[in-house]
């Protein structure tokens, strides 16, 4: 320890007579270090860090199956089934508790107008399978999920302090939500948060869900949360999903056969497609280190030049190699610490930025940030980047003898290995970087054709509002569709707006769930094809510009007492009715009632940009009625205000949720891959500027060493030309050799990018040619000033000074 301590205050003298190597080396590492910690902070929150509930690997979410449909929610009967099956009270079942939730709007009244929150519908147990604890009052009891037990609710705390000002005094308050009053019974702790998959708004109020036996089994809405009990293997669980499953099938075949259940890890359901993206930045990130630190070795064998007498002098002077060696790697140690330190704080700006680049898409978003773990990673980080640029410059210094590195600095020395470790070093940050601008080059060329994606609609132009009915006021169907109506008809008269529709699900915005349907000719009524059901209003396709295909489109005479009708997409016409014109065809979903295809429309993607587009059958609004529409309104996009005006004039509690063009929709649905398609490119930046920096330092230090045989070469007849090709020729040997590799370590590197591409291979030949290009530009731009400096050469003066 004091041979340690000596070595680093000596090392600290060092380095301060130097200070733009210093700061040149630290600024280097910070890079590398301060990008690493910032993407590891994104990865460790969204990947790594538990899920903020007790034991919370053993949280899952179940779902229903079928042929078709692979992730489906669960009825109310075949939910009660399940639970009392697999979660019994005498132990015996794998799991501890199942409890079902649901979705659900809320609507908080007050003198300020009303206020539309996202809420959760739960069953009994739910907390406790969460594992919270209330911070006032309770949770729910048995009682308030009895059918017609007095309404209650229970708020998450940051709906209490941002609406009620923390009051404590809330509990045991009545609220009106929902039309009629509700008795809060408590408040949730701060550190509670739960997000239904697939909405992007974490809960804010909490209602008890009332459960009957014998109820539809058709109808599946709920969604399952399970903890496993202590010591109970998931595959353990899959199994006894599986057999009752099985079971279900054979006693309610009308419903029930050919459905099964899986078991998705809850940490794994939240994550979701954000895991292979987060780990090819985190990839990324890692080459920007490697090419730091190779960077760094750089300027350390460039430095060792300059320092082969004091070396040789310690030497003779009795120091042994793992003396001079392990001074050699303190002072390395210190520089990556310094570099840590500033990179810190680049994480800490960098964070800042990444989060709101990455949208409401990212999952946990709330929960980035520097932590203990992140901290760790850090110091490892530090340590591991003193090894990596420390040991190659520090074992090239300590193995010359004392008589060596005396005469090599009476002569100035020729630097043979030296140079050979710093053209292996540039080789290598070029090969870095040119997998890094592959990986970022394939992304971009992705994200362009997303970007040129036709998505079956016009967006430009279209304001988007989402409406909710109070169900307490709109109970009734023709209700809810008169209401709609009557906004639709205002709307349209507003000044500037030429077509006015609406939808109850908006392309893009949300999860989707799949019915099932069949068709008249169909003989095999075990494997039903499936659709998304859409409701709209007369005027949504004009309004987004979908074209129709065939037929015509709803009108006001498909009104609720008229025939019901359909309209199919292309891709539902190709599937069912090939080679058939679909228009008049029936088609059903119970098998009982008809609906008549009176048109087909073009294709929406509908899920996603990437996603092909899925078989979809369009119903009328007025046949159909749905209390939650999304309003289509072209030509209106700065109409906002007057559309939310128009909604209050219908009627006070009408709430427009959210009013956004719809090119908002769509960049909000590209955030993710956005934010990835940035971060890559700003990697790829950092290493071409580390690999030129390199390159540039390899043909310069080259150049000062060749000296005497330059000036001797010009002497003799050399031209200037002559010169600089010699030059360039050793620049381009190095950006040859680097681009050979790298393209051979991309090649292999691509194939994680495969499942994020869209329109483009892993190995598409002109994104490698372009980017292999590029780098052996920059690496020639690189050599062009020392080549042009060698080539001025004054021989004389040159020969004088060696």
């Amino acid at each position: 320890m004091r041979d340690l301590w000596t070595d680093l205050r000596y090392a600290a003298r060092t380095l301060a007579r130097s200070p733009g190597f210093t700061a040149a080396a630290a600024l280097t590492l910070a890079l590398g270090i301060g990008a690493n910690a910032a993407v590891w902070s994104v990865v460790h929150a969204v990947l790594l860090r538990p899920l903020p509930y007790p034991h919370s690997e053993r949280l899952v979410l179940l779902w229903e199956t079928a042929p078709e449909v692979p992730r489906s929610s669960f009825s109310g009967p075949d939910f009660l089934d399940y639970r009392e099956r697999l979660a019994r009270q005498d132990r015996r079942g794998p799991f501890a508790g199942l409890a079902a939730f649901v979705a659900s709007g809320v609507q908080l009244d007050s003198e300020n107008g009303p206020e539309r929150v996202r809420g959760c519908t739960a069953s009994e147990g739910f907390f406790q399978i969460l594992g919270a604890r209330p911070a006032l009052g309770r949770t729910f009891l048995a009682e308030d999920h009895r059918p017609g037990a007095p309404p209650v609710i229970v708020l998450t705390d940051g709906l209490w302090r941002r609406r009620f000002g923390a009051d404590p005094r809330i509990v045991g308050k009545a609220l009106p939500v929902n039309g009629r009053s509700a008795i809060v019974v408590g408040v949730l702790p701060p550190g509670f948060r739960f997000s239904i998959p697939g909405f992007l708004n974490p809960v804010e109020v909490w209602t008890p869900l009332a459960l009957i036996p014998g109820g539809d089994r058709g109808g599946r809405s709920l969604r399952v949360l399970g903890r496993l009990r202590p010591g109970v293997a998931q595959a353990a669980a899959r199994e006894e999903l599986a057999a009752t499953a099985a079971l279900l099938a054979r006693q309610y075949p009308a419903t029930n056969d050919g459905v099964g259940a899986r078991l998705v890890p809850l940490h794994e359901q939240i994550a979701g497609a954000s895991r292979r993206a987060l780990l090819v930045l985190l990839a990324a990130v890692g080459l920007v280190l490697l090419t730091a630190c190779a960077n760094v070795a750089n300027l350390l064998l460039a430095r060792a030049a300059a320092r082969r007498r004091e070396i040789a002098v310690r030497s003779a002077l009795g120091a042994g190699r793992w003396r001079l060696l392990s001074q050699l790697l303190a002072e390395s140690l210190l520089l990556a610490a310094l570099g840590g330190a500033l990179g810190l704080l680049f994480a800490a700006w960098g964070l800042d930025l990444l989060v709101p680049l990455g949208g409401a898409e990212l999952p946990r978003a709330d929960e980035i940030g520097f932590d203990a773990a992140t901290l760790a990673f850090t110091v490892g980080a530090v340590l591991l980047t003193a090894l990596l640029f420390g040991l190659v410059p520090a074992f090239h210094v300590a193995r010359q003898g004392p008589g060596e590195g005396l005469r090599d600095g009476e002569r100035g020395g020729s630097g043979v290995g030296r140079q050979r470790a710093r053209r292996t070093l540039a080789i290598a940050e070029v090969a870095l970087a040119l997998v890094l601008s592959t990986g970022a080059g394939l992304l971009i060329r992705s994200f362009l054709g997303l970007l040129d994606t036709r998505p079956g609609f016009e967006p430009r132009g279209v304001l988007t509002a989402a409406v909710s009915l109070p169900k307490w006021k709109y109970r009734e169907g023709p209700a809810q569709a008169a209401a709609v109506a009557e906004l639709l008809a205002r709307v349209s008269a507003l000044p500037g707006v030429r077509a006015a529709g609406a939808i109850d699900d908006l392309p893009l915005d949300g999860d989707r769930d799949a019915n099932s349907y069949t068709f008249e000719g169909k003989t095999d009524v075990k494997n039903m094809p499936s659709a998304e059901v859409r409701s709209i209003t007369p005027g949504y396709f004009a309004a987004m510009r979908i074209p129709l295909r065939a037929g015509r489109p709803f009108t006001a005479a498909d009104a609720a007492k008229a025939p019901p009708v359909a309209i199919v997409n292309q891709a539902l016409a190709r599937a069912s009715f090939p080679g058939v014109d679909p228009v008049g065809r029936r088609l059903s979903f119970d098998g009982k009632q008809w609906l008549e295809v009176v048109g087909v429309a073009g294709d929406v993607r509908d899920l996603a940009l990437d996603a092909p587009p899925e078989p979809e059958i369009y119903l009328p609004h007025a046949q159909v009625p749905s209390p939650r529409m999304t309003l289509a309104i072209a030509g209106g996009t700065g109409l906002a205000a007057a559309v939310r005006q128009e909604a209050r004039a219908v009627d006070r509690d009408l709430v427009v949720v959210r009013a956004q063009p719809m090119t908002e929709v769509i960049g909000a649905a590209l955030a993710e891959r956005r934010f990835h398609v940035l971060l890559l490119g700003l990697f790829a930046a950092a290493a071409f500027a580390l690999a030129a920096i390199g390159v540039y330092g390899v043909i310069s230090s080259g150049v000062a060493e060749r000296t005497r045989e330059i000036g001797i070469r010009v002497a003799l007849g050399a031209g200037r030309g002559d010169v600089l090709r010699m030059v360039l020729g050793q620049g381009a040997a190095l950006a040859a050799a680097g681009v050979a590799i790298g393209t051979a370590a991309a090649l292999a590197a691509s194939r994680l990018l495969a499942g994020l591409l869209y329109g483009v291979g892993a190995s598409d030949p002109a994104t490698f040619a372009a980017a292999a290009l590029l780098l052996a530009g920059v690496a020639l731009l690189a050599s062009l000033l020392p080549a042009a400096r060698a080539s001025r050469l004054d021989p004389v003066r040159a020969l004088k000074e060696e």
